[in-house]
């Protein structure tokens, strides 16, 4: 039920990056693979996880608030290091978002 309103089908891609223990991990990668037959990429290692979701490009990627609030600082950061018109541009789709 959860594939079919997810509309998940043989054609996704997903990094199974979590601890096995982790039931969101079990759910989001491993079950769901199992109802839609997918692909379940795993990272090279812990420290090349975004080089590989890079590489990959997940259809969807399924994570635990602390993995965006990181992904958000890490944008911010490198945005204050961009041109003037990549931060104006930035600033005004986050404003749209």
């Amino acid at each position: 039920a959860g594939a079919r309103f997810d509309k998940l089908t043989h054609d996704e891609e997903v990094l199974a990056y979590l601890p096995p223990a982790w039931i969101g991990q079990n759910i989001f990668s491993y079950a769901q693979w199992l109802a839609c037959g997918y692909v379940v990429n795993c990272p090279e290692s812990a420290s090349t996880v975004m080089i590989d979701m890079k590489e990959i490009g997940p259809s969807y990627y399924f994570a635990p608030p602390r993995i965006f609030e990181g992904l958000l600082t890490s944008v911010m950061i490198r945005m204050e290091d961009a041109g003037s018109v990549k931060r104006w541009l930035f600033h005004r789709c986050m404003a749209l978002a």
